[in-house]
């Protein structure tokens, strides 16, 4: 009498199925996230303990809108996972950020 195996072979493991992408570099972006702010305030500290800032206040406006906004993404990303969600809810979630920067930009302008 021909024995019959307990496992079927077509089924994927468990190890095989779970996780088919790699873990997000989770210390690499908190490394990054820490350079950027200590971008951020390095001429706050400039200012406050030498009295003068390194970069005039209305090039370091934008720069630090910029900055936040890359931290923001990064975030984003990688520790709320929208990097390996589908594109269409990344697009959802961002979609008011162009908005809200073409209508800061609207405001800018004249000034």
């Amino acid at each position: 009498m021909a024995s019959i195996s307990k496992h079927n072979t077509q089924t994927p493991t468990h190890e095989e199925t779970a996780h088919k992408h790699k873990h997000p570099p989770y210390m690499w972006v908190f490394l990054w996230l820490v350079i950027l702010t200590a971008i951020e305030v390095f001429p706050i500290f400039t200012e406050i303990f030498f009295g003068f800032s390194p970069v005039p206040h209305n090039i370091w406006v934008p720069v630090l809108l910029v900055l936040a906004v890359l931290k923001a993404a990064l975030v984003a990303l990688y520790y709320m996972h929208l990097l390996f969600d589908k594109f269409w809810l990344g697009a959802l979630i961002l979609s008011p950020l162009a908005f809200a920067m073409f209508f800061g930009l609207v405001i800018a302008v004249p000034y």
